[in-house]
């Protein structure tokens, strides 16, 4: 009886762990884009493939605006994204109020935040000019 026990809380921590597996690496959606031009995320962890050499995957968008009465400010969208290219990596945040586009100087790239609607996040990835 124990080892029946065993092996079934066996097979439910491997199911757990292949289902969050599945979830962050292929439960997502991939776009192909080009340097300079626009390209959409729609959902958390899906990923654009930038001429083979970048890779701009969207971790989170945060609502950081104010309900009416709670502060004094305007508040905006956080965009989260992690930018890739061959060994390197950096954590991009973007706000669509302050700072839409941020220089990545580790991997000599500039990325922008075009918009935030229904549809997804607009992104456009270009090579900085050396």
């Amino acid at each position: 009886m124990k080892r029946m026990i065993r092996f079934l809380i066996a097979i439910l921590v491997i199911g757990t762990i292949g289902f969050g597996i599945y979830k962050f690496f292929f439960d997502c959606k991939k776009t192909i884009g080009t340097f300079g031009k626009a390209f959409i995320l729609e959902n958390k962890m899906d990923y654009a493939v930038i001429e083979d050499e970048a890779v701009v995957k969207l971790l989170d968008v945060e609502d950081h605006r104010c309900s009416v009465g709670d502060c004094a400010g305007e508040g905006q969208f956080l965009v989260k994204l992690l930018v890739l290219n061959d060994m390197k990596m950096s954590y991009v945040t973007l706000g669509t109020k302050s700072e839409s586009k941020k220089d990545i100087d580790s991997l000599d790239y500039m990325i922008e935040l075009e918009k935030l609607d229904d549809l997804g996040v607009f992104l456009r990835l270009s090579r900085m000019e050396k």
